[in-house]
C-alpha cells in the first residue's frame, strides 16, 4: 500500500476503518500520507449492551436464548476447545449451533460459514476470527463467553449484530479468571508492548465493571467526548439510578499519589504506594518517602483496582493507551481541591470460609428457583427485554436461599435496588410467599453489608433531605449516615434543584465568611452561574473553601427563588418556550438539558445548542423552576422521553 501511494501520489486515496482509536488513526494517516480525516460517531444505538458475571456459562447462555429460538446469533469463545464444547452442548440440547475455528478442516468451516450466511436461526460458536467478510444483516445477538482482550476487539465483534438497524442484544459473561489468563499471556509477550496492552485490558475491565451507562466508557475509549449520561440501551441504564456513596477521600488519596509521582505511572504502581508495598520498584524510586505512601490500607489491591478503573471511567483520570500511565483531568483536579466525588463502592472480596460454614445455607431451592425463572421470562417477554435485565440468575438464587417475604427483606437480595423493588417486587414476593406457604417455610435473615447504613429502599438524597427538614444539621446527618459532609450538601443541592424549599436563614448561619466576602461569592454565582463550583472557586482566586461555596450556593438559589416568584403568566411563557425548544431539538436534550438551555447555563452538555434563539431567555429564573414546568408537561403528555431519556414532542 505504501509503495502504491509513492508511485501514484496524485491518485485519490480513501482509507476506511470501523473501530480505530485515535492512536490507530494517527498511524494510518502517517503511513499512507493521508491528510484529512473524518470521524463519525462510534455509537451503534440499536445494540443493547449488557454484562453478567459468568456463573456456569452454558446455563446462562441457554437462559439468554430461551426466547430467541429461530434467531441468528454469534457466541465468541477464547479457545478452539471451548468453541467445540459449547457448540456441542448447545446442539445436544436442541439448538441449531455450529462451531467455527481455524483448527477445523476447510470444507466443514466453509459449509458452516455458508449455512450461517444463507440460513435463518443458525447460531455460530466461534473464535474471534469468525465474522470477517460476513455481512449478514439480521444477526440478532452476540454473546461473549470469554472476556475480549480489549475494547477494540469487543466492539468489532458486537458490530456484527443488528446491521439492519433493528434492535440486537450483546451479552458479555465476565469472569476474573479471564483477566488472570489474559494478564498471564501478556506477561509472556514482548516487554515493550506490555504497558500498552495492559492499559487496553484495564479499559476492557472498566467497561465490564462499571455501574454507570456502559456506552460512556466504550465511546470515551474511541475518543468521543459529548456522551450523554444515560443511553437507555444498556443493562445499567434500565436498572435505574444506582445509589452512589461518597468516595471523595479515596479518590483524593489516589489522585494525590498520581500527582506526586508526576503522572508517570499506571494504576498498579500507584496502588503499591498507597498500600505501603516494599517492592523493589517502589523502594528504588524512593516512593516509600512520599506522603501518600501506606495511606490506602482500607482497601485491598483488587478493590483499589476497581476504584482506579472507576476514576478513569468517570473522567477523573485519563490513561495513556501506549504506556499505561495515568494523567489528571480538570475534573480530577477539582476533586483533589475539594469537589465531592460520588461513586460506586468496590465489591468486597469474599471472605474465605468452609464451603458450608455454619449459618450459611448449603444451597438454593431448585424448585423455587425454576418458578422464579418462569416468572422472569414472562415479565421479560411482556416488556420486550432480555430475562437477565429483570434479574440475574444470581439474584434469583439469593431469593431461593433466603425466601424473602417483605419488601425490606427483598431489597437485601443480590441485584435488587429501589427501582427493581418498585417494578418487580410484588410479583416476585407473591410467588415466593405462595411457595413458602405451601411448604410451611419461613424466611431466612440475610445480614446487611458491614458498615452500610440501610436506606430502606429509598434514594439517599430523599433520606438526607428529610433529615435536614426535620432539623438535623449537615454534620449530624453525615455522622448518622456515615457519609461525608460534602455529600450531604450535594444531596441537598439536588433537592433544591427539584424545587424543595429549605430554610435560608438556617443555611446562612452555617457560613463563617464575613458579609463583604459573602457578597463577592454571590456576585460570582450571578456572573458565572450555579451549575458548577469549580469556576466559582477559580473566579475567587481559590480563596473561598468549597465548604463555604456549598452553603452559599444553596442560600443564593433559594433567595433567587423567593425574590422571583413565578406567576401564571410566567409559567405559561416558560411552558411555551419548552415546547418550542423540544420541537426544534427533538431527541437532542434530556429534561435537565432543556432547562439548562433556557436559563443560559454554560454546561458542556448544551454547548452545541447555544446558538438556539431562546438560549438564556429565562436567565433570571433558577433552573429548578424551569424543570418543574418540564415535569408538568411530561405529566400532561405534551412531551415525552425517548429510549435515551431525551425529550420529544
Amino acid at each position: 500500500m505504501v509503495q502504491v501511494r509513492r508511485r501514484l501520489p496524485d491518485a485519490v486515496c480513501l482509507a476506511l476503518t470501523a473501530t480505530a482509536t485515535e492512536r490507530v488513526r494517527h498511524d494510518i494517516k502517517q503511513t499512507l500520507a493521508v491528510a484529512d480525516e473524518f470521524v463519525s460517531s462510534f455509537d451503534r444505538e440499536n445494540l443493547f449492551l449488557a454484562v453478567a458475571p459468568r456463573e456456569g456459562g452454558l446455563a446462562q447462555i441457554e437462559t439468554f436464548l430461551e426466547n430467541r429460538r429461530g434467531e441468528s446469533g454469534l457466541i465468541y469463545c477464547a479457545t478452539r476447545e471451548r468453541t467445540e464444547v459449547v457448540a456441542g452442548q448447545l446442539a445436544a440440547r436442541g439448538w441449531n449451533a455450529l462451531p467455527y475455528h481455524a483448527g477445523m478442516d476447510y470444507a466443514t468451516r466453509r459449509e458452516n460459514q455458508r449455512r450461517f450466511a444463507h440460513e435463518e436461526g443458525i447460531i455460530v460458536v466461534a473464535t474471534i476470527a469468525f465474522g470477517m467478510g460476513i455481512n449478514k444483516s439480521n444477526v440478532r445477538f452476540v454473546i461473549h463467553h470469554d472476556l475480549p482482550k480489549d475494547l477494540e476487539n469487543y466492539y468489532q465483534q458486537i458490530g456484527r449484530a443488528g446491521r439492519d438497524g433493528l434492535p440486537a442484544d450483546c451479552l458479555l459473561l465476565f469472569s476474573r479468571q479471564d483477566v488472570m489468563t489474559i494478564s498471564f499471556l501478556l506477561d509472556q509477550g514482548d516487554p515493550t508492548q506490555r504497558p500498552a496492552a495492559a492499559a487496553r485490558l484495564q479499559a476492557m475491565i472498566a467497561f465490564a465493571e462499571t455501574s454507570d451507562c456502559r456506552r460512556r466508557p466504550l465511546l470515551a475509549y474511541f475518543g468521543e467526548s459529548d456522551i450523554p449520561e444515560t443511553c437507555g440501551r444498556c443493562d445499567n441504564c434500565l436498572a435505574g439510578e444506582r445509589e452512589r456513596v461518597d468516595l471523595t477521600v479515596p479518590a483524593q488519596k489516589f489522585l494525590s499519589c498520581v500527582a506526586r509521582t508526576e503522572q508517570f505511572f499506571g494504576a498498579s504502581h500507584i496502588i503499591d504506594i498507597l498500600r505501603g508495598s516494599k517492592s523493589k520498584e517502589v523502594l528504588r524510586r524512593g516512593h516509600d518517602r512520599l506522603s501518600t505512601y501506606d495511606i490506602g490500607g482500607e482497601f485491598t489491591k483488587k478493590e483499589w483496582q476497581q476504584l482506579a478503573r472507576q476514576f478513569v471511567s468517570d473522567g477523573l483520570l485519563m490513561q495513556d493507551m501506549d504506556h499505561g500511565s495515568l494523567k489528571l483531568t480538570p475534573k480530577g483536579r477539582a476533586v483533589l481541591k475539594g469537589e465531592p466525588y460520588l461513586g460506586t463502592p468496590p465489591a468486597a472480596e469474599p471472605e474465605r470460609r468452609p464451603r458450608h460454614a455454619a449459618g450459611q445455607p448449603r444451597d438454593y431451592d431448585a424448585e423455587l428457583f425454576e418458578r422464579l425463572r418462569h416468572l422472569r421470562l414472562d415479565l421479560a417477554t411482556e416488556a420486550g427485554l432480555p430475562p437477565y435485565v429483570i434479574f440475574s440468575d444470581a439474584a434469583l438464587r439469593d431469593m431461593a436461599i433466603y425466601y424473602p417475604h417483605t419488601p425490606d427483606s427483598f431489597i437485601r437480595m443480590q441485584g435488587v435496588g429501589a427501582v427493581k423493588l418498585e417494578r418487580y417486587g410484588e410479583a416476585f414476593l407473591a410467588v415466593i410467599r405462595a411457595y413458602c406457604e405451601e411448604r410451611g417455610i419461613g424466611e431466612r435473615v440475610k445480614a446487611d453489608v458491614v458498615g452500610r447504613v440501610p436506606t430502606g429502599g429509598r434514594p439517599r438524597r430523599e433520606q438526607v433531605t428529610e433529615m435536614y427538614l426535620h432539623g438535623e444539621s449537615p454534620e449530624s446527618i453525615a455522622e448518622t449516615l456515615n457519609i461525608q459532609w460534602n455529600s450531604v450538601m450535594f444531596y441537598l443541592w439536588q433537592s433544591v434543584l427539584d424545587g424543595v424549599k429549605l430554610d435560608s436563614p438556617t443555611l446562612l448561619a452555617q457560613s463563617r465568611l464575613p458579609a463583604n466576602e459573602r457578597e463577592a461569592v454571590f456576585q460570582a454565582f450571578t456572573d458565572h452561574g450555579v451549575e458548577r463550583l469549580q469556576p466559582i472557586y477559580e473566579a475567587l482566586q481559590e480563596t473561598v473553601p468549597y465548604e463555604e461555596l456549598h452553603i452559599l450556593r444553596l442560600y443564593h438559589v433559594l433567595q433567587r427563588s423567593s425574590a422571583n416568584p413565578v406567576d401564571d403568566t410566567m409559567r405559561h411563557q416558560v411552558q411555551q418556550a419548552i415546547l418550542r425548544c423540544v420541537s426544534a431539538l427533538p431527541g437532542k436534550l434530556p429534561r435537565s438539558g432543556v432547562a439548562k438551555l433556557l436559563v443560559g447555563s454554560e454546561s458542556i452538555r448544551i454547548v452545541d445548542h447555544v446558538n438556539y434563539p431562546e438560549y438564556g431567555r429565562f436567565s433570571n429564573l433558577p433552573r429548578h423552576i424551569v424543570m418543574i414546568e418540564v415535569d408538568k408537561l411530561l405529566a400532561e403528555g405534551k412531551i415525552w422521553l425517548d429510549e435515551k431519556r431525551h425529550l420529544r414532542i
